[in-house]
Formats: structure tokens, C-alpha cells, sequence
């Protein structure tokens, strides 16, 4: 499987041409999974607002990509503001 089908399935659809909410849910995963990684049984979403300023990624875009995998079910919500990641 080519690299860039991770990117792929996180397009909003099958006529989606959102790269940079692809790009954005992908930098997303990766922040809840370090912090998870870390021994950490979720990531807050001020670990993943931090971890994700710290790329560039503008507060509207992290929330946008936190609204889109909640939609499709790459991340979960299991309490107030703390989250997991569904691979």
C-alpha cells in the first residue's frame, strides 16, 4: 500500500479535496498516539491544541479535524475533553 493511503482515508469523501484536513487529522493522530504512548490513557484537548500549535496548525483547523475524525470514528471521545484514537 502506497504511504499516502493513510492520507486518503481521511478525506471527507470520495469526492473530498480537503489535503490540508487530511494532513491536519493525520498530525492529530499522531499527537493523541505519542501522548498515549507515553503511558498517558488519553490525550486532553490541551495536549492535543499544544502538540499541534507546536506544528502551525491554526485553532480552527485542529478543531475541524477533531469534529471530522469524531464523524467518522478515528478518535473517541471517552470523557470531557480527553480522547483516544481508533486505529
Amino acid at each position: 500500500m502506497h504511504p499516502a493511503a493513510s492520507f486518503l482515508d481521511l478525506l471527507p469523501d470520495d469526492e473530498g479535496d480537503d489535503p490540508l484536513l487530511a494532513l491536519a487529522c493525520q498530525m492529530l493522530l499522531v499527537v493523541v498516539e505519542a501522548e498515549i504512548g507515553k503511558g498517558e490513557p488519553f490525550a486532553t484537548l490541551e495536549v492535543i491544541f499544544n502538540g499541534m500549535n507546536e506544528h502551525g496548525v491554526m485553532p480552527e483547523e485542529i478543531d475541524e479535524a477533531i469534529d471530522h475524525l469524531l464523524a467518522i470514528g478515528g478518535l473517541i471521545e471517552i470523557d470531557d475533553d480527553c480522547f483516544i484514537a481508533i486505529a
